[in-house]
């Protein structure tokens, strides 16, 4: 008999160990829950749309060289277009007055050619800068 309560004993001790490790899971996967219910309700609550601000965004290639830059400095949006070697190639500017111009830069015809928003013109500039052709 006393063999029998030993085993009794021993069993409802292990029974008690399980139960302990089941509700310390359970508990675990409630507060689990809970928290993606609350995450899911806070991010729910906040659908605005998603803005990213910043006054320059510029692209590397794997490389790390630049190849593109999207900027305003000096109240003028500038979207600049690089080579591989990081040379501007393109750039679109709009001006703080609201003038735009497109530069393009060749090698082969110079540092190179500008149109101008301002009235119908197109200008041709050498390497030192200075204008070779304008049109009109």
């Amino acid at each position: 008999m006393n063999q029998d309560i030993n085993s009794l004993a021993a069993r409802i001790k292990r029974l008690e160990h399980q139960n302990r490790i089941l509700k310390t899971i359970g508990s675990v996967l409630i507060l689990v829950m809970a928290a993606f219910i609350v995450i899911g309700a806070v991010s729910g609550s906040n659908k605005q749309e998603s803005v990213v601000e910043a006054e320059a965004f510029v692209l590397k290639d794997s490389e790390g060289v630049e190849r593109g830059r999207f900027s305003v400095v000096n109240n003028t949006s500038d979207l600049t277009l690089n080579d591989p070697d990081g040379d501007w190639k393109l750039s679109l500017k709009v001006f703080g007055d609201g003038l735009p111009q497109v530069y393009v830069n060749t090698t082969v015809m110079g540092p190179g050619i500008v149109l101008d928003g301002n009235a119908p013109a197109i200008g041709f500039f050498g390497q030192d800068g200075r204008p070779i052709a304008t049109i009109p």
